[in-house]
């Protein structure tokens, strides 16, 4: 769902800001794409075709930074993913992840917060061990918490920005609470 708030330059004065932003996912993998629309013009599972007019690295990873949106199927198609059981790396980037685990520390002010994955050791003050979880801006503003020692499982993309892989939670639907 493109809806995504991302900001690619960090914190710095001349921020560009896409509220728009979603992933897409084909053959080879999953990708970030920046939009910059607040309107969705299609939904998870859909498929789209979108002509790719300019890329760009940012934060380590590579994203699609200008295109158009050419096509939407709106047929929806089951959404891949993978379970894991340790915190997020390289290869999850842009992926499509499942993970359970217990809640670990509350969110901050962006709505990142740690889990300590299934058969794992989080060290939640370091962040060694944990997986970082995401929710959208959205979430976050209407208050979606989660109990200290709560058990739950999350699917999403994983997007790595500020040097830190994290799922990303664009609706309630990608959490299970157990």
């Amino acid at each position: 769902m493109p809806k995504f708030y991302f900001k690619s330059n960090g914190c710095t004065t001349d921020d560009e800001k896409f509220y728009g932003s979603y992933f897409i996912e084909d053959d080879t993998g999953g990708v970030f794409v920046l939009g910059d629309t607040r309107v969705a013009r299609f939904d998870m599972g859909e498929t789209v075709t979108i002509r790719v007019r300019a890329s760009r690295r940012s934060f380590g990873q590579n994203m699609v930074y200008v295109h158009d949106l050419l096509d939407v199927d709106r047929t929806t198609r089951p959404i891949r993913y993978r379970t894991k059981q340790a915190p997020f790396g390289d290869a999850d980037i842009g992926q499509v992840r499942r993970i359970t685990g217990t809640i670990a520390t509350r969110p901050d002010t962006f709505g990142e917060f740690r889990i300590e994955p299934d058969g794992g050791s989080c060290n939640p003050s370091t962040g060694g061990g944990c997986a970082v979880i995401s929710l959208d801006v959205e979430l976050n503003r209407r208050g979606v918490s989660f109990e200290l020692g709560e058990r739950v499982t999350f699917t999403g993309p994983i997007l790595y920005a500020y040097n830190t892989y994290k799922l990303i939670v664009l609706r309630l639907g990608q959490v299970e609470r157990l």
